[in-house]
Formats: structure tokens, sequence, C-alpha cells
């Protein structure tokens, strides 16, 4: 997940082939945090959901239904015709290079434009940009027929949603149930989920307004960092996928340099001093 304060977590590499470029982000995926999230998505009661935020478009979908929508809308737009705009895609994978966890692509066409976020973990779609409702005005229809095309072709007729996502949850859950971290985790999310949400700073209940410190392995209230409207809009835009470190955790870290580095100094002057008393001592013996 990026920072709301960078850090060296948060810095990348990347390269460029055609329209599409490769965004290397310093974190490892966690595994078996990413199938819990797989988990949840197939059990959602709902094929596709559209939900306008302050963000942005929201669309929210189960397991199969997004992974059907994903690579539809990653096919339409690597063949976008210029007379519908320039689509660049931007694959964001984790340090393995392995893990694709988001899609980035922007469109511009004349003087609008917008960007379609899609989170491969949490099964979800943000279209924010001035000119977003566009997405749904032009492109989400023309996505639509690229589904019901590959399903015809694959001879798919009545394609049953919920029973394909009571076998990937199941299959899931095996996995997850074979995986003693995952156990542990469960364990551990039982007993502790009543502290876990309880905010660093002011020792209250995180409800609302907060976000998940990955550094500190804390909650904390947006007020209690004292976050900026424009801070607060990537921690609610992120959907769990960027690597979060709070404001707390990096004021502590400053501090605590500037500890290491107030000692440094003294230790220099004291071997400094050592040093002058010894010529001193080595001039009087003289």
């Amino acid at each position: 997940m990026s920072s709301l304060v960078p850090t060296s977590k948060s810095r990348e590499r990347s390269r460029t082939e055609g329209n599409e470029e490769t965004h290397v982000k310093n974190y490892t995926l966690n595994i078996t945090t990413a199938l819990y999230k797989k988990l949840e998505a197939t059990k959602r009661n709902l094929s596709i959901e559209y939900k306008h935020t302050a963000g942005g478009i929201v669309l929210t979908a189960d397991a199969v239904t997004f992974d059907l929508l994903r690579l539809a809308t990653l096919n339409y737009f690597e063949n976008l015709p210029e007379i519908k705009g320039q689509a660049n895609i931007r694959k964001i994978t984790d340090k393995s290079q392995t893990t694709i966890v988001q899609h980035i692509i922007k469109v511009a066409l004349n003087n609008t434009s917008y960007t379609i976020n899609i989170y491969n973990t949490t099964s979800r779609l943000l279209i924010n940009g001035t000119d977003a409702n566009q997405f749904l005005d032009n492109d989400i229809n023309s996505i639509h027929e690229i589904i019901l095309k590959g399903l015809q072709e694959q001879g798919v007729k009545g394609l049953n949603t919920e029973e394909l996502n009571r076998q990937l949850g199941n299959q899931l859950q095996n996995l997850l149930d074979n995986n003693d971290l995952a156990k542990g985790r469960r364990m551990n999310e039982q007993l502790n989920t009543d502290s876990n949400e309880t905010c660093n700073k002011c020792n209250k209940k995180c409800r609302t307004r907060s976000t998940y410190c990955d550094t500190g392995n804390h909650w904390v209230h947006y007020k209690c960092q004292k976050l900026t409207q424009h801070e607060i809009q990537m921690a609610e835009n992120s959907n769990g996928e960027d690597y979060y470190e709070c404001k707390l955790c990096c004021e502590a870290k400053s501090s605590l340099l500037a500890l290491k580095r107030c000692a440094q100094s003294n230790i220099h002057a004291q071997q400094l001093l050592g040093r002058r008393n010894r010529i001193i001592e080595s001039l009087q013996q003289r």
C-alpha cells in the first residue's frame, strides 16, 4: 500500500512496453491477506454495484463477476479505437513481480480525461477524474458486450455466478485452512478484534474515519494524526491496496533519528575532548 508520508517502501521501479507500463512496488503482497479478501468477495450477494462517492465511482462485484469485468476492461482499453481516445495502462506488481495487485488505466479524449483503478485483491474498480461518468456513458456497455461474446465463444449459456463463487470460495477456504499462519491469524482476530480497532493516539474505538498503519500495526483516527483533506481522500480511495505509514510513526522515526544524531554528536565531542586531554598531558610531560 503507498504511504501517506513518502517512505522507502513506497519507491518503485518501472518499465514501459507499448501503451502499458509496469511499476514494481517495494513491498511483498501478504498472500494470506489477499486470499481472505478474495474469499470475502465470493460471499457478496451482488453481481455489480455502482456507488458514487466523494472520490469517484466505485464498482464492487462478486469474485467471479469481477474477474470477468477485469479481463474485459483490460481487453477493451488495450484495443481502444482512436476515435474513443487514448488509454495508458499501468500494471502495478509487488516486488516479486509475479503478483499484479492493481491496474491503473488513464484515458484521454480531447479535453476529457478519467482514470480507472482496478484493485485485484479487493475485487473493486474505482473510476475518478473530472469526466469519470464517461466510463458509464461510453465504455461499460462495450465491456459488457466483450464479456457476453467471450462466454458465447466458450459455449457458456446461463452463467451461474453463485455456484462458481461457491466453488471458488471452497477452494480458497481449503487453502486457508491448510495454512498454519492463517489459522493463527483467525484466532488472533477473534481474540483481539476489539483491541486491534482502538486508536493508538486517543485509545478510543476506530469505528469510522480512521486508517490502519502498516508500520506500527495499529489503527489511528484521521483527526488524531491531523490529516489534510487530500490525505484523507488518498486513504479512502486506496481500498487497502497500498502501504500506509501514519504520521505518528513518521514523527516517532524522525525523533529517533534526531536522538541518534545527537548521541553521535555527543560521542564525537567526547572523543575530541579525550584527544585534546591526551595531547595536553603529553605536552605537560615534556
